[in-house]
């Protein structure tokens, strides 16, 4: 599957990547595990090797939501909360079976500081414009054109994540992304 977060495509990640490889120790977590849970300062960043995490926030009724996704290849982490010490406003939860190769978050600060002083701005300018179109997609699309911008980008990811997780992400019902895919497939 072609990387579902953005930040991958215009940052070179590699001295982030090795990282993990080289100091990493490796953590599994099974469906419903928590990485991060809401209210929590993140300590530690990790590298997916398989499987998928969702970021869930909750709803002022009590509900789920779901933020985001990062998949296998793609780092776990609440990087800009983590960076500044801050507690995090979500709950990082496997979606299914996780191998994941773990750092602190005090190793990726310094990586930043001493190999790559630009590394963390440009960490955090990515995940805004990210985060900012993503924002602006709400009010500029329609659920329907959401949806198909979020299927044509990323195929398998249908395959990959049950549908109510998708229209979570889509922050629309199951249903209504259900009446969705019927009138395109009538279409």
């Amino acid at each position: 599957m072609p990387r579902f977060n953005t930040l991958y495509d215009s940052l070179n990640l590699d001295a982030l990547r090795q990282l993990c490889v080289r100091e990493g120790v490796s953590a599994r977590y099974g469906r419903g595990d928590k990485f991060l849970s809401e209210g929590e300062c993140c300590r530690r960043l990790g590298l997916i090797e398989s499987g998928y995490f969702k970021y869930v926030v909750e709803t002022t009724d009590g509900k789920e939501a779901i933020s985001g996704f990062v998949f296998g290849g793609e780092f776990v982490a609440d990087f800009s909360n983590s960076i500044l010490d801050l507690p995090t406003q979500v709950s990082v939860v496997a979606g299914e079976r996780c191998v994941v190769k773990e750092v602190e978050i005090d190793s990726v600060k310094e990586l930043c500081a001493v190999n790559n002083a630009e590394l963390e701005r440009a960490i955090m300018h990515t995940i805004f414009r990210t985060i900012y179109t993503r924002f602006l997609d709400l009010y500029r699309m329609s659920p329907k054109e959401r949806y198909e911008k979020l299927t044509k980008a990323h195929p398998k990811l249908l395959q990959d994540v049950p549908l109510r997780e998708v229209a979570s992400y889509l922050q629309i019902s199951p249903i209504h992304l259900s009446r969705i895919r019927r009138k395109m497939l009538r279409q």
